[in-house]
């Protein structure tokens, strides 16, 4: 196999592939329409992967704590279910096709080498703003990149945005946020930022005086520092 793996049929199964380390690149055939939930979760040594024109969805943890470094979510994906590509810690860049309409919290969380994310033009339900990746209708934030300066018109933090990003010091927030989502149980969007950067610094949220991320900031112990921009 010599670390590449040719996957055809109509999915690849739940579980299928897990914890393979043999495995450096995954090329799925077409005629595959879903990705099963941690179907190649924690595939250390997976760096790239071909997704087919027929894939619709891609399941939860479906690529998880892998190192891929390029994704090209094929126009016909519809849904991206949870930590998809999360904690993938090489990858670099992202195009969303035209027909995604679900991305759920954290699909692409953990990635501190993200750089670049790009969405179809004609995608009708998310667009880049300042490197970061919005949904539309909501104005949710669902993406971002270094150095997480968060664009005005944003008035949603989604879940999971700035898990494990060991290069994020400082994130700017504009005075549109209105939300922080947290979810009980659930580590919040900024604590283990503030745990590992700067090996044991602290992050800090950077955003207008008397701002809902200012309250958020001093709410939950997070440093605050006043953007006068």
């Amino acid at each position: 196999m010599n670390g590449k793996l040719y996957i055809k049929g109509k999915t690849a199964g739940d579980f299928a592939y897990m914890d393979r380390s043999d495995i450096t690149a995954v090329h799925l055939k077409e005629g595959i329409c879903r990705i099963g939930d941690m179907a190649f979760c924690r595939c250390s040594s997976l760096k790239s992967v071909h997704l087919p024109k027929s894939l619709d969805v891609v399941g939860i943890n479906a690529f998880v704590g892998t190192n891929i470094t390029t994704l090209n979510i094929p126009d016909n994906v519809v849904f991206i279910d949870s930590k998809a590509f999360a904690f993938n810690h090489k990858l670099r860049s992202v195009r969303i096709g035209k027909n995604v309409e679900f991305i759920m919290p954290g699909a692409f969380a953990g990635c501190p080498m993200l750089k670049e994310i790009t969405v179809d033009p004609e995608n009708l339900y998310y667009y880049v703003d300042n490197g970061c990746l919005i949904e539309k209708k909501t104005k949710k934030l669902i993406a971002a990149t270094y150095p997480y300066k968060i664009p005005e018109g944003v008035e949603i933090i989604d879940r999971q945005i700035f898990l494990f990003l060991t290069n994020c010091n400082t994130v700017t927030l504009p005075s549109s946020v209105k939300a922080i989502y947290m979810h009980e149980g659930e580590v919040g969007n900024f604590y283990m930022c503030k745990e590992i950067a700067n090996a044991g610094g602290t992050v800090t949220i950077k955003a207008p005086k008397d701002s809902y991320a200012e309250k958020f900031a001093r709410k939950h112990e997070i440093n605050f520092e006043e953007d006068k921009e």
